[in-house]
């Protein structure tokens, strides 16, 4: 099922929420795999999920980089 942005539960999972520890995302991402999340789908901006999360990943290395 998709939201108003055609992101899925697994897209909105694969976004960095800092609340959440990395396990509790890594478990999350297990379970909505185990139910059969469609890795394949994509959102409105035609992103997968793992899209959304190499975005995050090269946002969060380009921030620790500018720290330096």
């Amino acid at each position: 099922m998709k939201e108003n942005r055609g992101a899925t539960a697994l897209h909105r999972t694969a976004k960095d929420r800092p609340w959440r520890t990395k396990e509790e995302n890594e478990a999350e991402v297990q379970q909505l795999l185990e139910y059969g999340a469609d890795v394949h789908m994509k959102d409105n901006e035609e992103r997968t999920a793992l899209d959304v999360a190499m975005v995050q990943l090269l946002e969060a290395a380009a921030a620790a980089a500018g720290k330096e």
